[in-house]
């Protein structure tokens, strides 16, 4: 279904290459990657293929991989296991295990921590049962997750789950590499809280989701045989691009945070002084139209006034042309110095050099740029003032202007029907031209302020926005001291890969009830069931439905 509150969004430049997309089951037992640009496109799809058999608890809880589409203005994604949509086996309170929320990082963050702290973390909730902390499907922004995966008799640590398979494997995680799990630099923490659905976040309206059919056109040229190895479950959805890059208006931020909006005068009364500085500026341009037109055309009357005029023209275009490629060419110097010191230096030597000496791409292009195209172009306009104008014209081109000027002052001193001559409207013109400067001045000055409120209230939510992310951390973290408690209170981390999940009722009473016979399991999924499961004094996690 698609969401159609709120406007839609514009659209946006396509993904940057090394984006990061997230996804593992509500267990925790098998999770994946898609990092953008990492892989060629097919027909338009980006493919990862998950290794095959990394899971744990058996054939239902296997992700097989991940596909992406990027059109003009949508992202479509393809994810594809053997879990369907709505889940399967049992839960603690006897629901269905779920997919988990599919996360978003932009290519700013090495890290899924280093985008939650930063307010910069997105989730996109696409299974309606999944025990999200957020109830309507779609895209979220200001995202904190959280782990469900002992609630889903799964994992509470990615290294947890890790550590009960074969690890050896390229495409363990998808995109992400074994190796890339380890270290301080590494993209997920295995050993921390394994983060699986969203825990609070704020809906991003008009992000265009919806759940696709394998009949929508925008699956076409999808192919399912460029996974290594498909699954047999298919789920497709697609969401405005614009949405993992929203910038929300500054008042629409303040609602979201609770900040009360109190700069509505503020803005209307700098904003109505910068209309009225406005008006009056084409008021004096409206008014030095008629002497400019008048004085114009005597000038353009003058025989030779045309060419003093070029020539004085190039003079200043000339003296412009130099101050130019002195400063280019001093940037050249300085860059050919750079280049130069940069390739002396050994690898290792590289390996470990101060950012401000290396030589990066950009150093490059800018190097390029102005040794063939900026520097020959300037070159190339100071050689045809030169071949057109002598030195002694260049010489003597301002004096030149200055005294046609004086000429036509003194040639043209009849009266206008307003009682000027050329001489009075010069001088009107001048007053005119100083009023309108002052005004513009006035005008950028009224422009600063209007940029400086909203540069303090931009600092103002940025600061409450933070302050709301700590809160969502602190809550994430009492969440997961909460299901380390569970998961010691059931004997600790899991110690081997089968036995977790209930496939039957008998397995889910057999892990809530040891002892109690099977028959007396009511059906899952029922209010009886709950009823009964509460009863029988387990500890449960409730599915997480904290908003800020």
């Amino acid at each position: 279904m698609a969401l159609t509150c709120g406007a839609a969004l514009p659209a946006q430049a396509q993904l940057k290459n090394g984006s990061t997309f997230t996804l593992f089951l509500e267990c925790n037992n098998d999770g994946s990657a898609l990092i953008v640009g990492s892989s060629a496109v097919i027909d338009g799809w980006q493919y990862t293929s998950d290794a095959r058999n990394d899971n744990t608890d058996g054939y239902y809880y296997d992700i097989a991989g991940m596909a992406l589409k990027q059109t003009a203005d949508e992202i479509v994604v393809v994810l594809n296991g053997n879990t369907p949509l709505i889940g399967t086996g049992y839960d603690r309170q006897a629901n269905q295990v779920v997919w988990g929320d599919l996360f978003f990082t932009g290519s700013t963050y090495g890290s899924f921590q280093a985008a939650t702290n930063a307010g910069d973390l997105y989730g996109i909730h696409f299974a309606e049962t999944n025990e999200s902390g957020v109830n309507e499907v779609g895209v979220y922004r200001n995202v904190v997750g959280t782990g469900v995966g002992v609630n889903n008799f799964g994992h509470n640590t990615y290294g947890n789950y890790m550590s009960l398979v074969d690890t050896k494997v390229e495409n363990f995680f998808g995109d992400i590499q074994t190796a890339d799990t380890e270290g301080s630099n590494a993209y997920l923490d295995t050993e921390g809280f394994g983060v699986n659905v969203i825990g609070q976040g704020d809906k991003v309206y008009g992000d265009g989701f919806e759940l696709l059919g394998l009949d929508n056109e925008l699956l076409a040229s999808f192919d399912l045989n460029n996974f290594v190895a498909p699954g047999d479950e298919i789920i497709a959805f697609k969401i405005n691009l614009s949405a993992l890059q929203y910038q929300p208006p500054i008042r629409e931020q303040a609602a979201d945070l609770g900040v009360d909006w109190i700069w509505d005068e503020d803005f209307a009364t700098l904003e109505t002084e910068l209309e009225t500085v406005a008006q009056e500026i084409d008021a004096v341009t409206t008014a030095t139209k008629a002497p400019n037109k008048a004085n114009a055309a005597i000038r353009n009357a003058t025989p030779g006034f045309s060419e003093v005029a070029q020539r004085n023209s190039a003079v200043s275009k000339l003296s412009t042309y130099n101050k130019d490629l002195a400063k280019f060419e001093a940037l050249v110097s300085s860059l050919t110095a750079k280049k130069a010191a940069w390739e002396a230096l050994s690898s290792e030597e590289q390996a470990s050099a101060d950012p401000a000496i290396v030589w990066t791409n950009k150093d490059e292009i800018d190097l390029k740029y102005q040794t063939t195209e900026n520097i020959p172009a300037i070159k190339a306009n100071i050689q045809e003032i030169q071949d057109t104008y002598t030195d002694a014209e260049l010489a003597t081109a301002k004096q030149d202007y200055k005294e046609m000027l004086d000429k036509i002052r003194a040639d043209n001193t009849e009266l206008d029907t307003n009682g000027e001559d050329y001489t009075a409207r010069e001088q009107r013109l001048k007053e005119l031209n100083a009023q309108k400067k002052t005004l513009q001045n006035q005008q950028e000055t009224l422009k600063e302020d209007i940029a400086q409120l909203d540069g303090d209230i931009r600092k103002l939510l940025a600061d409450t926005r933070q302050e709301l992310i700590a809160a969502r951390i602190a809550v994430a973290e009492e969440a997961a001291a909460t299901a380390t408690a569970l998961e010691a209170e059931m004997g600790g981390p899991r110690t081997s890969a089968e036995g977790g999940i209930p496939g039957s009722e008998a397995e889910l009473k057999a892990f809530l009830n040891p002892g109690i016979e099977a028959e007396s399991v009511p059906e899952p999924g029922s209010i009886l069931a709950l009823m009964a499961i509460a009863g029988a004094g387990i500890t449960t996690l409730k599915r997480s439905q904290q908003h800020p």
